[in-house]
């Protein structure tokens, strides 16, 4: 059995080695607005949220962003994309987009954030206190051998004239998942649904 399943891997490895990588669209799960009642008296505009990571093309370290199916780097596919899969022998398998761009997906979780931090949010400009958001880093990977280590980090910096983001502007968290079962886009929107999710209860917390 056990050299069955050596034989198995090696074909694998094999076979994914001589693909070429392709690409997949993932859509995320929508994020859980949770009633809150706001208590600081204070309202923020989310006004502007850049993408400023470094999106390279694909090398060996599967933990920095990078694009395997371009030849050259431009904005419309850095802005969405999100993960790549990379099969047993660390080769890219696919690069992982998603549907929303990214600094899309950022900007409506902060925004919860702030919301269950106790401020009021507001889409005007005016009467508000004007907050804006740097993707530094926002990344999903996989990793293993006998069993899939999926990996997410995310890091923001926040800048406003608020006296908690004059303690603090930079803002992280990561997630990592196990699975016995193979890469796949569906292991990706698992696993950034569920990083995203940990990100906002953590920056909530932060922003108190």
């Amino acid at each position: 059995m056990f050299r069955f399943r050596i034989l198995i891997i090696s074909i694998a490895i094999i076979f994914l080695s001589a693909c070429g990588p392709s690409k997949a669209i993932i859509s995320l799960e929508d994020i859980q607005n949770l009633e809150v009642s706001s208590n600081k008296n204070i309202v923020v505009n989310i006004r502007n949220v850049s993408d400023s990571r470094e999106v390279v093309l694909s090398g060996e370290n599967p933990a920095i962003p990078q694009l395997a199916t371009v030849e050259e780097l431009s904005s419309a596919p850095t802005s969405t994309i999100a993960a790549q899969i990379r099969n047993l022998s660390g080769n890219v398998n696919a690069d992982i987009f998603t549907e929303k761009k990214i600094t899309t997906i950022v900007k409506s979780a902060i925004e919860e954030s702030f919301r269950r931090a106790g401020y009021n949010v507001s889409n005007s400009e005016e009467n508000s206190i004007p907050v804006n958001v740097n993707i530094i880093n926002f990344w999903a990977y996989n990793t293993g051998f006998w069993v899939f280590k999926f990996h997410f980090d995310i890091s923001v910096e926040i800048l406003g004239d608020l006296p908690i983001l004059h303690k603090q502007q930079t803002f992280s968290s990561n997630i990592q998942l196990t699975s016995a079962l193979g890469a796949a886009p569906r292991s990706y929107k698992n696993t950034i649904s569920k990083g995203m999710d940990k990100f906002i209860r953590e920056l909530a917390t932060q922003l108190n």
